[in-house]
């Protein structure tokens, strides 16, 4: 039988790629979740939330940039 955390885990990693997506876009600079990791670890963030990270960072790594910049020109759209 499989923990809530793991089975929501796929659902955090999607709202975390689509919120840094959305900060980028909106706030027009460059987020790296990489970075953020070593910052989470002293706040307690362990488990299934850094797990959530850097599936999140893998992912965000993954996305097409013809993709990425569809994305972004939405969110520009819907910021206007």
């Amino acid at each position: 039988m499989t923990s809530k955390s793991s089975k929501s885990l796929p659902f955090l990693v999607l709202a975390i790629v689509i919120g840094s997506l959305f900060a980028e876009s909106y706030f027009s600079i460059d987020i790296d979740l990489e970075t953020f990791m070593p910052l989470l670890i002293p706040l307690g963030v362990t488990g299934a939330g850094l797990a959530a990270v850097k599936a999140a960072a893998t992912a965000r790594k993954q996305i097409p940039a013809d993709i990425e910049a569809l994305i972004k020109s939405k969110i520009e759209e819907l910021k206007k």
